[in-house]
This record gives C-alpha cells, sequence and structure tokens, in this order.
C-alpha cells in the first residue's frame, strides 16, 4: 500500500517531469479519486496512475486500449463507453480480463455503454483468432542491421548477430500446408536468404548502400524513420531526386514574425510548407476514400487531396517500377529453385484441387489438348489459382504481387513490397483524405471532423502521429543534410514541424473553449 506521502512524492516527481503545476486538470482528478489512462499521455504520469490505482487510492480510470496491453491493473468492473472499430474480440477479452480483483471480489462486472446488442453478442461469442507468426525481416531491417554493422567496434560479433536474424524464424508454416512441417521450416529459411539478397539490390538500386554493402546517401534518415515502412524509402527517393529543394529555394531564412503574441510562419514560407506537406500525405498515414467520394459542395476545406505534381508521379513511378521488377525477379526464383511441384490447394481453407491423373487409355493427342499446351503460359511466382485466368509473372504493382502471389511464397505485411501506390487495384485515381494539410491551414479541430468524416478519436491518434513523423523528419535530416542549420530544406521542415505541433497542442485549448460556449 501507498500512504500519503508516497503519493506526494510521485506527484511532485511528476509535476517535475512533466513541468506541470498543482491545479494541472489531471492532477487535480487524481485528488478526487480519478485517473486518466491513454498513450498521448507521457509515460511518469501514466506510471503514476497505474501505481495509485493498484494501491486503491484511485476508485476510476479513464483509458483506451492502452490498458490492454499486458499492465497489470485488475478491477471491480470494466465499462466499455462506445463502440470503435478498435473494439475487437480479442481486445474485448483483454480488457473484460481486468474485472476481478483476486482475493476482493469474488465476481467480476463488464458493462456496455452505447454498443450495440449485435455488436456485444459478436464480442462475447466469437473465438480468438489463431496466432501466426510474421515474416520478421523486412528491407528497413536489412538496411539496419547494415548500419549497425558498420558502426560496431566489434564487426565479427556484430556479423553473427546478423547471421542469427537470417537463420532464426518465428513464423511457422501454414496449418494448411501439404508438406511436412520441419520440409515447410527448412524452405521458409531459404526464403529469408532470398529476400535479404532482394533487399540488397534494392538498396543499391535506390542509393541507399554501394556494391561493397556500406551505407551510403539517405540510408540514415530512412533508418530513423523505420517506423513508417514503405514510406520512408519513398520520401528518401523523392529527397535524392531533388524536388524537395526546388520546392523550398524560395524559403526565407527569417521564417517567423510576431502576431498576437505568437510566433507564426510568413504566408510565403507558409505556402511552402503547404506544397511540402502536400507531398508528404501521399506518403504518410494515407487514409482513402472510396473512388466515387464527392466532398460537400458547403466545404471550404480540400477535403480530397490533389494529385501529386508530374514531376513527384514520375520519380515515385520509376521507383515503383524499379521495386516491382526486382520483387518479381525475388519472387521467381525463389519459386523455381525452392518450391518445387505447385500446391493446388487453396491457402485459406485447405481445399485441394489434384485433378485427375492421366490414364493409359486417354489419348493426349489430341488436336484440343495441343492446343491446350501451346496456349499454355509459363509462370512461376503467381498463384495457380489467379494463372487460370491468363495471368503469367508480370505485376502492375506491389498491391497486385501482395494479393495474386503464390501463397507459398511467405508475404509479411501489407507494406511488405517498398512501393506507394498512387492508384487503387483497379488502376483509378486513389482519393486520399487531405485531413493533415487541411488542419495545418485552418487548424480548427472541429472543423476538421465534420468537413473531412473523421471519428474523434480516430482524428486525434492520426493528427498525433503527424506531429510525431515531422518532428522524426526534421531530426533525421540532420542525418543527411551536412550544414543543416542554413539549408533551406532543413529550415522548411523545422518550421513545418513546429507549426503544425503548435496547432495540434492548441486542440485542447478549443475543446476547452467549446465546453464553455
Amino acid at each position: 500500500m501507498m500512504n500519503q506521502d508516497d503519493v506526494d512524492y510521485w506527484v511532485k516527481r511528476t509535476l517535475y517531469k512533466q513541468s506541470w503545476k498543482k491545479n494541472h486538470p489531471l492532477i487535480r482528478c487524481l485528488a478526487r479519486g480519478i485517473g486518466v489512462h491513454h498513450d498521448g499521455l507521457s509515460r511518469q504520469y501514466r506510471s503514476l496512475v497505474e501505481a495509485m490505482f493498484r494501491a486503491r487510492h484511485l476508485k476510476v480510470v479513464v483509458t483506451t486500449e492502452t490498458l490492454s496491453l499486458g499492465v497489470n491493473m485488475p478491477c471491480r468492473t470494466t465499462v466499455f463507453a462506445g463502440d470503435s472499430p478498435k473494439l475487437t474480440p480479442l481486445r474485448y477479452r483483454q480488457m473484460m480480463g481486468r474485472s476481478g480483483r483476486r482475493g476482493y471480489d469474488n465476481v467480476g462486472h463488464v458493462i456496455f455503454l452505447g454498443i450495440p446488442p449485435h455488436k456485444i453478442s459478436y464480442l462475447m461469442t466469437s473465438s480468438l483468432l489463431s496466432l501466426h507468426g510474421n515474416f520478421a525481416m523486412s528491407t528497413t531491417s536489412v538496411l539496419r542491421a547494415l548500419i549497425s554493422h558498420s558502426e560496431a567496434d566489434d564487426k565479427k560479433f556484430r556479423l553473427r548477430s546478423i547471421a542469427n536474424l537470417l537463420q532464426e524464424t518465428f513464423s511457422p508454416p501454414s496449418q494448411n500446408s501439404a508438406e511436412h512441417p520441419l520440409k515447410a521450416l527448412e524452405v521458409l529459411k531459404k526464403q529469408i536468404g532470398y529476400h535479404y539478397r532482394f533487399s540488397l539490390e534494392y538498396l543499391v538500386q535506390i542509393g541507399l548502400i554501394d556494391c561493397s554493402g556500406q551505407t551510403a546517401g539517405a540510408a540514415g534518415l530512412v533508418s530513423h524513420l523505420y517506423a513508417s515502412n514503405p514510406a520512408n524509402f519513398a520520401f528518401a527517393v523523392l529527397l535524392q531526386s531533388g524536388i524537395f529543394d526546388s520546392i523550398c529555394s524560395g524559403f526565407s531564412a527569417n521564417i517567423n514574425v510576431v502576431n498576437d503574441s505568437k510566433l507564426v510562419l510568413k504566408l510565403e514560407n507558409k505556402a511552402i510548407c503547404r506544397e511540402v506537406l502536400g507531398i508528404l500525405c501521399h506518403l504518410f498515414f494515407r487514409v482513402p476514400f472510396p473512388a466515387n467520394f464527392k466532398k460537400s459542395i458547403n466545404s471550404l476545406s480540400h477535403v480530397v487531396m490533389s494529385p501529386l505534381c508530374q514531376e513527384a508521379q514520375a520519380v515515385l513511378a520509376r521507383h515503383n517500377q524499379t521495386t516491382v521488377a526486382l520483387f518479381t525477379q525475388y519472387c521467381r526464383t525463389f519459386s523455381r529453385d525452392c518450391l518445387g511441384a505447385e500446391d493446388p490447394s487453396l491457402p485459406m481453407s485447405g481445399v485441394k484441387f489434384s485433378g485427375t491423373p492421366i490414364s493409359d487409355t486417354d489419348d493426349v493427342s489430341s488436336p484440343l489438348v495441343e492446343e491446350f499446351k501451346s496456349s499454355a503460359r509459363e509462370f512461376h511466382a503467381r498463384s495457380p489459382f489467379v494463372a487460370l485466368s491468363g495471368h503469367t509473372d508480370s505485376f502492375l504493382s506491389g498491391q497486385e504481387i501482395m494479393e495474386t502471389v503464390n501463397h507459398q511464397i511467405k508475404i509479411g505485411e501489407t507494406d511488405f513490397v517498398p512501393t506507394i501506390e498512387l492508384k487503387d487495384a483497379r488502376r483509378r485515381e486513389l482519393p486520399l483524405n487531405a485531413y493533415a494539410l487541411d488542419f495545418f491551414i485552418h487548424g480548427a479541430y472541429a472543423r476538421l471532423l465534420k468537413d473531412n468524416s473523421l471519428v474523434e478519436g480516430y482524428a486525434w491518434d492520426l493528427l498525433k502521429e503527424w506531429s510525431l513523423i515531422l518532428k522524426s523528419i526534421k531530426l533525421a535530416l540532420t542525418y543527411v543534410i551536412v550544414d543543416a542549420e542554413s539549408d533551406k530544406v532543413f529550415l522548411t521542415f523545422t518550421a513545418l514541424s513546429n507549426e503544425f505541433k503548435r496547432a495540434f497542442d492548441d486542440i485542447g485549448s478549443q475543446h476547452a473553449v467549446s465546453r464553455s460556449e
């Protein structure tokens, strides 16, 4: 149990770490037995809430799914207030498992507020998803391994660590696989080696490593932005092409003027920042609209992103074409060398279509059979079921590879192929939500929710991610720009990051004003 002296110590520590005053709303809530716990708050405050709740100094904690991630905070009652797409059976089980304190309660309680009955039934009766391993190696992880090796003092030890990464896998073979599990695991280990080869060729192609494996160009920047894969590669390609240098050439070094006791951007500099942000919106945290979406005629916001400039489109198109060609070659080579005979089973259900074997009495020399043989198309990387419609190993996009590749070739997450698609699966223009650009222009959170059709919590999370990624880009540019303090690109991204953060930090005050009205 925490006594009052312990509570006072941890509260003072949090106030010092956060530069808060004693009358801060979150601290005043603690004195009334109410805590708040979500990812947007600091680690120090969340730790304080966890400790005070376990010590029974808090009676109510308002939280998001952060408490479902292994935090030990048992309670008497769990209340699910409002529906959300993130409320899945797995998260429901994790959060409702907090109900009932061992040694204190005989039973725990779960309360649903504002959730449709059919959703409640779905949450309570659905079976949990099967746990599957993930293909642990990505192109970004390969680059980070190369950087780690080049910077290591003990290169032999670091090389052994990288070798272990190639040899060990935590991705088990599919339960529907026709092969023996150990044999399938050996094939998977071979694929890791082939994928490593693809990653090296790709990194050489875009200038992040040289032919000897030494890092070059914007490798440090891409590594620093590892969490945003594959947008980090597309951003590096655009940066190396000189597009941002051209846009930022008119940026004034005197970036701020005083207005109402606040430092704000000059109009000409803000226009440059808007143009840069317009390109970034096609790379990071994209929220697509349906192809037939039309914005309201009464809206003064952009709502839908304008197409990229022709120069940027051309750079990304060449990058995508090169990447798809390399990845296709990797899939073809691996399939031809390691997979052997086709697996005639469907990837999800495991239903097999082995066909009927040819008997001695069958006429295999008929004109029809000969015609089929002559018109047959060779393929290795494509799924045999997709190949029935005449498709070969000619892929148009990374998305098509992900959706139609042979299921024996293990593919990781949806961003496994490092491309940025500017068109949808039907090769139509992909309409993207311009929420980040609109917020940067007007800074009105309530207007953003209405015009851009975003849910409040989801919008806040997206804007927070944008604030963090702009800060990360600003820091990452110091890895590739020698004299950053006088570089126009660095100054532009610094101003963009600071201005976006200022607008994001003002969201709380906007809520306070709206409540007072």
